[in-house]
């Protein structure tokens, strides 16, 4: 008897810890990140691998997963054990579980991967998503803690959904120090009460370098608070950053009628396939390149090619000129996004540093041509 008893108070016990557990995984959590178990005590600052995912494990037994960089998927979850988390008939063992945090160790591959996952944040924002995207497309922006910053001391967001950081770098291309500028992606979404900020690469338009997903902590005109367990205060703070340039004017500068002339005695980049020019697919392009600006259109051309054209917007502090083409193909549609530095404008003179040095010429060969990277324009009548 006494047996039977412990016995049923341990399946009690068993049973209780199980349904406990059932409602602590329940909910909203944003996938943080996934480490490679080689990777998992790497000194050298390996972070992880980040993705724009939310899972909401509901409590009928599914699991929606919002993946912003490809689609919504709908799983099935259970509990197998206290130790085990069922997900898609695919077992994950859980290593820690709280109310904040959540670390699963995948078995399912070749390697062994850590998922970390994190719980959003219970916060009262005054803002609902158009205002959000209204405030972040309003400023440019600056890292607020200038010692914990990497690349964010100087960035904007574009209505085009991409955005755009300038830092300095040794710039190996031109073998000298100067600015370099580097696109991203950018969202914002609502899901359930919590605003996230997110970004992905898009592979198929060519936009973007690395995924994340950030809560919206808190936001106003001047600064906004995103988390971010990258950093040892678990969040991030971005504030507006003064600028002072007369966009309309350098506009005004920009319209008209340019030409460049593209010589050897100039770089092309560092990174050229000599077998492609070679075998006669990409010529390094000697001659003038005109440039065409309109108010709503620019172009390029060369010689007796088609010329490229893009729609086009300035940065607001008159530094960067946005180009932008719609792609309508069976298998990718959508926007592309390219940019140049201006390092210089007046009246008669648009000294650019391109980022896309590329021309596709649309024949066979060459199939591009490659110009220099530093492109000095003159006004032409």
């Amino acid at each position: 008897m006494n047996r039977l008893i412990i016995f049923l108070g341990l399946i009690l016990l068993i049973s209780c810890k199980t349904k406990s557990l059932k409602k602590d995984i329940q909910g909203v959590w944003i996938f943080d990140k996934r480490i490679n178990n080689q990777y998992l005590d790497d000194t050298s600052g390996f972070l992880g691998y980040q993705e724009p995912i939310i899972y909401d494990f509901q409590e009928n037994g599914e699991v929606v997963f919002k993946n912003y960089s490809y689609k919504d998927t709908i799983f099935n979850w259970f509990l197998k054990s206290d130790t085990i988390l069922t997900i898609d008939s695919l077992d994950y063992s859980i290593y820690s579980l709280n109310q904040d945090r959540m670390s699963l160790i995948d078995y399912n591959a070749v390697d062994t991967f850590w998922l970390m996952f994190k719980r959003p944040k219970k916060v009262k924002l005054d803002y609902n998503k158009p205002e959000i995207e209204k405030t972040l497309l309003s400023n440019i922006w600056t890292i607020d803690n200038m010692i914990d910053h990497k690349w964010e001391t100087n960035f904007e967001y574009f209505d085009n959904k991409t955005m755009i950081y300038r830092y300095k770098i040794f710039d190996r291309d031109l073998n000298d120090s100067s600015d370099n500028l580097q696109l991203e992606t950018w969202g914002v979404t609502k899901y359930n009460d919590y605003y996230f900020l997110y970004s992905f690469r898009d592979m198929l338009l060519g936009n973007g370098n690395f995924d994340r997903m950030n809560q919206i902590i808190d936001i106003n005109q001047n600064s906004y608070v995103i988390s971010d367990s990258n950093r040892k205060s678990k969040k991030a703070k971005f504030k507006a950053k003064s600028v002072n340039s007369n966009c309309q004017d350098r506009i005004n500068k920009l319209n008209g009628n340019w030409k460049s002339f593209n010589s050897k005695d100039n770089t092309y980049g560092r990174y050229i396939s000599k077998t492609a020019i070679k075998l006669g697919r990409i010529a390094l392009f000697e001659g003038n390149l005109n440039l065409s600006v309109k108010e709503n259109t620019v172009s390029f051309k060369i010689d007796t090619l088609e010329p490229l054209e893009y729609n086009w917007q300035l940065s607001k502090d008159g530094k960067i000129l946005v180009l932008e083409y719609q792609i309508d193909e069976p298998k990718r549609k959508g926007i592309h996004v390219d940019y140049a530095d201006i390092l210089e404008l007046t009246d008669t003179k648009l000294k650019v540093r391109l980022f896309n040095n590329n021309y596709y010429t649309g024949l066979e060969k060459p199939n591009r041509y490659l110009l220099n990277l530093i492109q000095v324009f003159e006004k032409i009548e």
